[in-house]
């Protein structure tokens, strides 16, 4: 499965807030996007992979997680999140820094089994 656009969700306090999606098969990547004015992709981190699990038909426990702040003026950063999983609901969110050629690497690598 191959996904590219925008995502909407209900933020903390159901306000609108929006990312985008890139998923190849089971690794998705998150960006914030700039003109955000909901919660953070990182302040609703398990949220948000749940959500993006259910609604894309992605296996929970198979998912990789990559989260993107491309900021204008700053270095593009990538951070791949890992979770707890119970009863397929993401919990206790962890943070470890990549960078472009892992990221380029897990695309590459997931756009060939597409291609399978």
């Amino acid at each position: 499965m191959r996904y590219v656009g925008e995502y909407k969700y209900q933020g903390f306090g159901g306000c609108d807030s929006k990312c985008h999606l890139d998923i190849y098969n089971n690794l998705v990547i998150c960006t914030e996007y700039e003109d955000n004015e909901g919660t953070s992709i990182t302040n609703m981190a398990e949220q948000l992979a749940t959500m993006v699990c259910r609604d894309f038909d992605i296996s929970h426990m198979f998912l990789i997680w990559i989260e993107c702040y491309d900021v204008l003026g700053m270095e593009r950063t990538w951070d791949l999140v890992q979770f707890n999983l119970h009863d397929n609901i993401f919990s206790n969110p962890r943070w470890v820094r990549i960078n472009q050629e892992v990221v380029d690497a897990l695309k590459l690598m997931k756009l060939e089994q597409l291609d399978k």
